[in-house]
């Protein structure tokens, strides 16, 4: 499965960055996650979170709690369902192709903190008495830690149009996720 996120607005460095800058970019990102779900195939997966089939034996819950919300990653390694992800980022800000050490923050600490807003955050890692808003139950996040991705790639450019700041971007994120599901059988184990 292959899709695109996008996102345009502020990246601040991880050291800069707050809970509640990265709750917003995670926010930005929910939107989108929950129309991919409503969309096939994802739709045709129910009994990952339909609660009315929890005890079944086809029933695989994703969902993690932390602290008020439910956060449901689509790349996940609960119960045997395995999915990885390969990531692709074009990041457009103000300035120069290549100049992005020197403005607006340096490289790694940026894309530190937009790996936080993809992942299912720790409960230190949430705005102090944030609760999700009615539609954000549950919280779609892409992931649910960052090392369930197996290779990501960053391309920097010039954005052309007018920004606020330093710290506005434009991401354009192209997600492949592939899947594995591990058993008995595959694994090489005899029964």
């Amino acid at each position: 499965m292959q899709f695109r996120l996008t996102y345009r607005g502020k990246l601040k460095t991880g050291k800069s960055s707050t809970r509640e800058d990265k709750q917003i970019i995670r926010r930005h990102f929910h939107a989108q996650l929950k129309f991919l779900w409503g969309q096939l195939p994802l739709n045709e997966l129910s009994f990952l979170t339909d609660p009315l089939t929890k005890g079944s034996d086809q029933h695989v819950n994703l969902l993690a709690d932390v602290g008020r919300f439910q956060f449901a990653p689509l790349v996940s390694d609960v119960h045997g369902w395995n999915t990885f992800a390969e990531i692709e980022i074009l990041i457009m800000r103000p300035s120069e192709p290549g100049n992005l050490i020197n403005h607006g923050g340096d490289l790694d600490n940026r894309l530190k903190t937009l790996f936080d807003a993809l992942r299912v955050p720790k409960i230190e890692e949430l705005p102090n008495d944030d609760a999700p808003f009615d539609s954000e139950t549950p919280f779609y996040v892409l992931l649910k830690d960052d090392a369930l991705v197996t290779s990501f790639s960053v391309i920097t450019d010039r954005l052309l149009t007018p920004t606020e700041c330093d710290n506005d971007v434009e991401l354009t994120i192209r997600v492949k996720v592939n899947v594995a599901r591990s058993s008995v059988k595959n694994m090489g184990i005899s029964g």
